[in-house]
């Protein structure tokens, strides 16, 4: 295989996805993301062609989480960035990016919709050196409700 760092794969077999994880995560901590069709990596929020209204919105949206959940604040973390991804979570949109270090949640995610004919599900990797630490994981300790589809 290859060590080209930008290498595209086409995989048509779940023994050949295997192999290819194994080999990219020899020695390398790995994060992947599934998605069901092979578009530039972007956020939702950002998909949403926002322009300068973008992170303006965001806010207005967060907020309006706060407030819906406010009976969960002790749940929340406390440092904006967390609870954001939280928010995330559980169907807000926002500036970041779910990843995972679980390739077959990734391949899942890339899978669980057919896609269209000539289309491609994607399964991205990122490769973090090792001891380069990951800023953050966030594990919701409590379930929260549903989200409304208003904030969508």
């Amino acid at each position: 295989m290859s060590s080209n760092p930008a290498e595209i794969k086409k995989i048509e077999e779940i023994y050949e996805y295997l192999t290819w994880v194994d080999y990219i995560s020899e020695a390398k901590e790995v994060l992947f993301r599934g998605q069901p069709i092979d578009r530039p990596l972007l956020p939702r929020i950002a998909r949403l062609n926002l322009g300068d209204a973008l992170l303006d919105t965001e806010e207005k949206l967060f907020r309006q989480f706060v407030r819906q959940y406010s009976a969960f604040e002790r749940i929340l973390p406390e440092r904006k960035l967390e609870r954001l991804a939280v928010a995330r979570h559980h169907g807000l949109p926002t500036r970041l990016l779910d990843w995972t270090s679980n390739p077959l949640v990734a391949l899942w995610f890339a899978i669980r919709e057919r896609p269209a004919p000539e289309k491609y599900a994607v399964v991205w990797s990122l490769c973090v050196e090792p001891n380069e630490s990951i800023p953050f994981l966030v594990e919701t300790p409590e379930r929260l409700p549903a989200i409304s589809s208003r904030f969508l």
